[in-house]
């Protein structure tokens, strides 16, 4: 999930910080990356997937969601394009739940 912001969210302000961290979070290459064909994305899409598919009106599903939001993984144009065509695969890695972890 997006890292724990320095500041408290805040009614007036709420909408800019969510848009940040899901900026922060989908621009993360070591939870969001491009190898080859294959967009490797967080579990958290998974788990959360109709929330993105419903998150925009003219978004029906996370390759669109992804498509969309193409800039933000810091990809070449080629891969931009490989995006918007929706000629490639998703793959979820594997959660890190060491923050969880007991010592």
């Amino acid at each position: 999930c997006p890292a724990l912001r320095p500041e408290a969210y805040s009614g007036s302000q709420l909408e800019d910080q969510l848009n940040e961290q899901m900026e922060n979070f989908l621009s993360d290459k070591e939870k969001n990356y491009l190898d080859g064909n294959q967009l490797k994305v967080s579990t958290v899409f998974k788990w959360y997937r109709s929330d993105f598919e419903k998150s925009d009106k003219n978004i029906d599903d996370l390759k669109e969601y992804f498509a969309k939001h193409a800039p933000l993984f810091n990809l070449s144009d080629e891969e931009i394009n490989l995006l918007n065509s929706g000629d490639f695969r998703i793959k979820f890695l594997s959660y890190d739940w060491n923050l969880n972890r007991t010592f």
